[in-house]
């Protein structure tokens, strides 16, 4: 599903103009970054949580030449389904 078929679903189920549902999914775009800008984890109920873990820097290989290379520390992303979701998909 896309973006703009979120934005028609959106705007259908609510009642509301294209441009009405596209302001409010930008909207809750930036309070889920926000969100796990600042606190590191987010629950999005009947959906799951998303939380951020810090991930070390590690020593890779480069898969053409075999090389070693240096990977920097960052962040990744976990997503952990609720039980409503799992049992709905």
């Amino acid at each position: 599903m896309t973006k703009s078929d979120i934005i028609t679903h959106m705007a259908s189920v609510a009642g509301i103009s294209k441009v009405q549902a596209k302001d409010a999914l930008d909207a809750y775009n930036e309070t889920v970054r926000l969100a796990l800008t600042q606190s590191k984890r987010m629950v999005l109920p009947s959906i799951g949580s998303i939380t951020v873990k810090p991930r070390p820097a590690r020593e890779g290989r480069n898969p053409r030449t075999g090389d070693k290379i240096k990977i920097p520390a960052g962040n990744k992303f976990a997503f952990s389904a609720a039980k409503e979701l799992r049992e709905s998909v």
